[in-house]
């Protein structure tokens, strides 16, 4: 059993070879780009490759109800705008 955090995948290198239908060794080039990248980590336990999504919690975050609001109203009310002096 692999125990894996928030923004963490574990596949083994065979597995996404498969599912990608690349070699082994293509995987482990991409995943070395990644990591060279700074976009993933990985680690390997018990044959299976524990990658880490850098930056996760950063992209993945929610956004907040009131930037929604505040972003909403000013786009609403320019539409509004246009639809009155259309009628004008």
């Amino acid at each position: 059993m692999v125990r894996i955090a928030r923004g963490e995948l574990t596949y083994s290198v065979r597995y996404l070879a498969n599912a990608w239908q690349w070699s082994p060794g293509r995987v482990q080039r991409f995943l070395g780009d990644l990591q060279t990248d700074r976009s993933i980590d990985t680690r390997t336990d018990t044959g299976q490759t524990v990658i880490s999504l850098c930056n996760y919690d950063t992209y993945q975050a929610p956004f907040h109800q009131v930037d929604t609001q505040t972003d909403t109203y000013p786009d609403t009310q320019s539409v509004t705008n246009k639809k009155e002096r259309k009628k004008n």
